[in-house]
């Protein structure tokens, strides 16, 4: 180690370590203290920091926290923040949205959240979000950001309420972690079909300082897009008219839409669920291409099928979740079109456990979670 130029260390050693040992290190001297704390450290960790795997257990109580690029590293259990305060109250937990480096989580009382708060798996370290008077009202989906140029996660709010004449209006407010504050975007879309309300949304994403949202799926079949940073809503996206939708998510950097197969239901007893991933080339020609398709038995069980991430090294072995009777695991193979157990993840299926990706790192909030 001592023949090893500092440069090196700093710059290619260090970078590619875990979390967990980069916060022992900074017990070493204090100018590695000094460099592991520094911005320009944290985004250089960035490019190689493991993709985690956060998932809720124990009656929701525990976040449970899996090492995506390294499964044979035992998982590690942590408490949601201030849960013994809260439990009074008999809220439930959930984890709203996740992005990068982060996880939205969320106590909800009935028909409305009581509290928010950003959690870092990686550092244990989470921050509590304000929830404004009459920040309840109507129907309200999440999507998480991270601004990497400012090193700012925002929380992107979304919810209607009721004008007249069947019409109802989108509110968009997005919060920074940064300032702690929320702002509202004046920039409303109005609607006039029902299908367009919240309450028939399953899912937001967020890509690129863009946030993806679905409605009236049985009619129109459209994806809306609002640019955060513009701050104005873009062209709406029309998905593939083979697919019944389902919900939409991030795939390796791309948007994805999941769902039922449409042309492919003469047998009643099986139900083919396909993944379409979105491509804009350079000409702005949007086009979809059919990433995989599996076939489920229909036994009258609700069972939803979605992709995670590429396992590491291979961009034909994806690992994806499927509910049935209970969230699990399984890995899918695109050369072979065959589905297996992933035997490294030592996990079972949870009934509303949604499993959600993030990545390590080193940014740390104020708040502190039990055993940190």
């Amino acid at each position: 180690m001592a023949n090893i130029p500092t440069e090196v260390v700093e710059s290619c050693i260090l970078p590619r370590l875990p979390v967990k040992t980069l916060i022992r290190f900074k017990c070493v001297s204090n100018s590695w203290k000094t460099l592991i704390s520094s911005s320009e450290f944290c985004r250089l960790h960035y490019r190689h920091a493991n993709r985690l795997l956060v998932t809720s257990v124990d009656g929701d109580t525990l976040l449970e926290v899996h090492n995506l690029d390294s499964p044979l590293d035992p998982p590690f259990l942590c408490p949601y923040p201030d849960l013994e305060q809260l439990s009074r109250f008999r809220e439930v937990t959930t984890i709203l949205a996740s992005c990068e480096f982060f996880v939205l989580v969320g106590y909800l009382a009935p028909h409305r959240v009581e509290r928010l708060f950003l959690v870092n798996p990686s550092t244990l370290s989470y921050q509590g979000i304000i929830v404004q008077r009459g920040f309840n009202r109507g129907y309200v989906k999440y999507g998480l950001y991270f601004d990497e140029a400012n090193d700012d996660c925002k929380v992107v709010r979304i919810s209607d309420f009721d004008l007249r004449n069947d019409q109802y209006s989108w509110k968009i407010e997005i919060y920074s972690s940064k300032i702690n504050k929320w702002r509202l975007i004046e920039d409303k879309l109005i609607v006039s079909s029902p299908f367009d309300r919240m309450e028939y949304f399953n899912s937001v994403a967020c890509l690129n300082n863009l946030v993806y949202l679905i409605t009236d799926p049985y009619v129109e079949q459209r994806i809306h897009c609002f640019d955060i940073q513009a701050e104005r809503w873009r062209n709406d996206i029309v998905y593939p008219h083979e697919i019944l939708y389902l919900e939409i998510c991030v795939l390796n950097g791309s948007l994805c839409v999941l769902g039922i197969d449409t042309s492919n239901d003469e047998d009643l007893c099986t139900e083919t669920y396909s993944v379409w991933v979105f491509n804009e080339s350079d000409s702005f020609k949007e086009t979809w291409v059919k990433l995989m398709s599996i076939v489920a038995k229909n036994c009258g069980v609700v069972s939803e099928y979605h992709p995670i991430a590429y396992r590491k090294g291979s961009q034909h072995e994806l690992l994806c979740q499927r509910h049935y009777g209970g969230w699990e695991l399984f890995c899918y193979d695109l050369k072979h079109k065959v589905a297996t157990k992933p035997e490294e993840f030592n996990v079972v299926a949870r009934h509303n456990s949604h499993y959600h990706l993030c990545k390590e790192s080193l940014i740390t909030f104020h708040g502190r979670l039990f055993g940190a």
